[in-house]
């Protein structure tokens, strides 16, 4: 996912892969950073017809019923779309 998302976003199992933590440990780490406002969750469909992912909707009720993706340009029924939940970083950890 790295590769489609770019280094601006990662996934709690990224995050817990990057730091060797189990994932669960990861998903509460990121739960504090948006709490404190060092990322912002996002909701990314990956395309079932090109695979591209991007990070599209802030919450699933910004989710429409086709997705279009801005790869490929196909349009796709939101229930045959998979969705991850990806966190853009906002600013950097201080040290």
């Amino acid at each position: 996912m790295r590769r489609m998302m770019g280094q601006r976003f990662f996934s709690a199992p990224q995050l817990a892969e990057e730091v060797g933590i189990e994932t669960h440990q990861a998903e509460i780490v990121a739960e504090t950073l948006t709490r404190e406002g060092f990322v912002q969750p996002w909701f990314a469909p990956q395309c079932p017809n090109c695979e591209g992912i991007w990070a599209a909707f802030i919450g699933e009720d910004d989710i429409p019923r086709d997705v279009h993706c801005p790869f490929c340009g196909e349009a796709t029924p939101d229930d045959l779309v998979e969705f991850y939940l990806v966190y853009e970083r906002l600013k950097e950890l201080p040290d």
